[in-house]
C-alpha cells in the first residue's frame, strides 16, 4: 500500500518521476506512470494498491523473511530469545496468532494475496514464554539447530526442542487447523 495525494487517489495514477511513500517514508521513485488497482481512505491517510511484478534478480536477499529468520537463528545458540526477534516481527509485520496450544504464543505472516486471494501462512513462530520453540513454514529454511518435520498440506515444522510429546501435540493441532481452512 502506497501513501497517496488526493490527486493520485482521484486519478488512480502515480505519475512518472514521483516519489513513492509507504507509511510516510520514501521507498522509491516511479520510472513510468503507475496505474493503481484501487485507492481508499484509511486511518493512516489515503492509500493505493500497487500491483506489479519484478525479476527475481531485483529482490534483495535481506527483504526475504526466511533469510532474515535463518540468519537470526544461525547467528548463535543464545539467539532463540524473543527479544532477538522484536525487530524482525515488526519489520515484516507479523500478526499475533494462536499458538496452537495454551502455553504458546504465535506470530504469523501469510503468503501474498497476489498469488492466492485467500493466502495461507508463510511463517508462524511459536514462543513458549520468552523462548522460540519452533516455526511452521511453507518455504525452505536453512536452520542449523532445528529438527524439521513435514506436516500436512506441504508445510513444515522446525522445532528447537527435543520434547517429542509437545512436538507431536503441536503438529497434530496444526494439521487439524490447516486441513480445516480453505
Amino acid at each position: 500500500m502506497a501513501d497517496l495525494t488526493q490527486k493520485q487517489k482521484d486519478s488512480l495514477i502515480i505519475l512518472r518521476g514521483s516519489s513513492l511513500f509507504i507509511n510516510g517514508k520514501v521507498s522509491g521513485q516511479t520510472i513510468e506512470d503507475v496505474h493503481l488497482r484501487g485507492a481508499f481512505n484509511s486511518k493512516d491517510g489515503l492509500k493505493g494498491e500497487l500491483v506489479g511484478y519484478t525479476s527475481a534478480s531485483n529482490i534483495r536477499e535481506r527483504t526475504i523473511p526466511e533469510n532474515i529468520f535463518s540468519a537470526i537463528i544461525n547467528s548463535d545458540t543464545g539467539s532463540l530469545k524473543k527479544t532477538n526477534f522484536t525487530k524482525f516481527l515488526k519489520d515484516f509485520q507479523f500478526n499475533d496468532y494462536d499458538g496452537l496450544l495454551p502455553e504458546f504464543k504465535g506470530y504469523e505472516i501469510d503468503e501474498n494475496w497476489i498469488d492466492d486471494p485467500s493466502p495461507l501462512l508463510r511463517l508462524r513462530l511459536l514462543f513458549k514464554g520468552d523462548k522460540l520453540y519452533g516455526v511452521f513454514h511453507a518455504r525452505d529454511l536453512n536452520l542449523n539447530s532445528a529438527i524439521t518435520i513435514k506436516v500436512k498440506c506441504g508445510f513444515y515444522f522446525s522445532t528447537f526442542s527435543q520434547d517429542d510429546k509437545i512436538n507431536k501435540e503441536l503438529v497434530n493441532s496444526f494439521n487439524e487447523f490447516i486441513t480445516s481452512v480453505d
